[in-house]
């Protein structure tokens, strides 16, 4: 018997308005943030509608009448069934064919010791010299610092691609390089097409054309014992996602004789979470977490670095705002994000929480999740922002700003480890 016919269903992907010439029709540009389309679609405005009503609930003959009654226009049951088989075809229906394709994925990286570079060779040269050339350049570039006085405890880098991002990286890790190397690394970044909880971590190590970074097995199974399996739950987010890969790339460029371990963690929304009462310490999929790192860290003798990939605003029409870029808006939104960074710097989780909070992440900062829970276990008492800047298309139809910044705390010890004690955990407003 053949299995019954499903309602078709769009999966979750981004989409965004083209630039369009005076008097054309409407274009818009469909991206998969999971990386299951080989390269982003463009799409009319027809097509768009066609793809918005696949929502599950209507079969064909129901999603033709409802496309006939919104557009006007008549839709064939053939000229239907090709567009869905095309939509299928690209895996982006939720459909057996994709749910097929997606238990293949899943089974082939629960085989991988290692998780391979997703993005050698596109985002940033796979070739190593050439890659070591680049990443050289940009810590040329970076300003120098005055000497370090007290321990690195956080670094916060962008993830935006190498192109439009390299002055923030190069800062930021010519800040690392002046210190002393952490022999294990907390890597915390936005898992962009993650599900599963809010925080979820790899057990697998990352290959980069530099070399590979192994995972700390002592901190990973400390919070694995304190937090279970769920901690794993939507592992393969890590397949493709960029925000951690290209942290990885600047350590195994940076400490080529003797790279760090990490513990690779990506982190989601908070953005449910801005109610009273609904902070992250109160919700079971975000309190859990962030507590028993901060313990976790707090017990550790090693040298240990968290580091957040992280960028900060989306704004522009490809993020959904109405009106293209000017600069009055752009310094609006210069001066939330300013808002942020002042109480980042200041070690502050809280801080840092509330000033987004206040407009309630209105320019779509994709890392407070991730910076939160920096900021809540690094146990630093200072700061200073390295770089900030907006990276702006020509356009105005998209603007994503980023910032670095070195996060320092007191040590007591004179191998330049931590102070053995747990200080009270910070709670926000």
């Amino acid at each position: 018997m053949e299995p019954r016919a499903e309602p078709p269903r769009l999966r979750p992907v981004e989409i965004a308005p083209l630039p369009t010439p005076r008097g054309a029709d409407r274009r818009f540009l469909l991206s998969d943030p999971a990386g299951h389309l080989e390269a982003p679609l463009e799409l009319s405005g027809a097509a768009l509608l066609l793809l918005a009503l696949c929502d599950g609930t209507r079969m064909p003959d129901a999603l033709r009448a409802e496309y006939a009654r919104r557009s006007g226009q008549e839709l064939e049951a053939a000229e239907l069934a090709a567009f869905l088989a095309q939509m299928d075809a690209l895996l982006l229906l939720d459909s057996p064919r994709f749910r097929a394709h997606a238990a293949t994925e899943a089974r082939d990286w629960a085989a991988r010791e290692w998780r391979a570079p997703a993005h050698a060779g596109g985002a940033y040269p796979a070739e190593p010299a050439a890659l070591h050339a680049a990443l050289d350049g940009w810590l040329r570039a970076a300003p120098a610092l005055p000497p370090p006085r007290r321990r690195l405890r956080a670094l916060v880098a962008p993830h935006i691609d190498f192109h439009r991002g390299g002055a923030g990286y190069g800062c930021a890790y010519a800040a690392l390089r002046d210190h002393e190397p952490p022999e294990v690394v907390v890597l915390l970044g936005t898992g962009h097409a993650a599900e599963g909880g809010r925080f979820i971590a790899t057990a697998k190590g990352f290959e980069t054309p530099l070399g590979r970074l192994p995972v700390d097995r002592p901190i990973l199974g400390r919070l694995e014992a304190a937090l279970g399996a769920g901690l794993f739950a939507g592992e393969a987010a890590h397949r493709r996602e960029h925000s951690l890969e290209l942290q990885a790339v600047w350590l195994a460029h940076l400490f080529k004789a003797a790279p760090p371990a990490i513990v690779p963690i990506v982190a989601t929304s908070f953005d449910d979470l801005f109610e009273p009462g609904a902070g992250p310490l109160e919700e079971p999929s975000a309190g859990p977490f962030l507590r028993e790192l901060r313990a976790t860290l707090q017990m550790e003798r090693r040298r240990v670095l968290l580091l957040a990939g992280a960028d900060f605003a989306h704004v522009g029409p490809r993020f959904g705002d109405r009106a293209k870029l000017a600069a009055p808006f752009l310094a609006e939104v210069r001066a939330r994000d300013a808002a942020a960074l002042a109480a980042l710097v200041t070690g502050s989780a809280a801080g840092f929480l509330a000033a987004v909070a206040a407009h309630r992440n209105r320019d779509r900062i994709c890392s407070v999740a991730s910076l939160f829970a920096l900021l809540f276990a690094a146990d630093a008492n200072d700061g200073a922002l390295l770089v900030y800047d907006q990276a702006v298309d020509p356009e105005g139809e998209l603007a994503v700003t980023y910032a670095s910044a070195a996060l320092y705390g007191d040590c007591d010890d004179p191998r330049g480890l931590p102070p053995a004690r747990t200080p009270a955990l910070e709670r926000p407003e």
